[in-house]
């Protein structure tokens, strides 16, 4: 009970606003640092890498995908990849999963 003990007499009210030092108030960090520029570059050449790789596979413009194994042609994304992979400790799995519609 020695711990509580003081707290009941103490005045509250919502009206009370925390103090705050004046000159922070509204101010944010407007610095900007190189690195983070780099980031941006690096964050964008990852999606585009992705973005280029689907839209090759989706409509097979002629780098890693020809146009006649494209998925929009009927082909499959991943039967190539999934059949690779024979030697792997899970090649048979894999195998097996190669051309199924569901995995594509």
């Amino acid at each position: 009970m020695a711990i509580t003990e003081g707290r009941h007499n103490v005045a509250r009210t919502k009206d009370v606003a925390p103090s705050i030092p004046v000159q922070n108030v509204g101010q944010v960090d407007q610095r900007r640092h190189p690195v983070n520029y780099v980031w941006a570059v690096v964050r964008l050449a990852l999606g585009w890498t992705f973005l280029w790789a689907f839209a090759d596979k989706l409509f097979g413009f002629g780098f890693a995908t020809p146009a006649a194994k494209a998925w929009v042609n009927g082909g499959s994304p991943t039967t190539g990849f999934l059949k690779g992979t024979k030697e792997s400790a899970l090649g048979g799995f894999f195998t097996g999963l190669a051309g199924q519609a569901w995995v594509d």
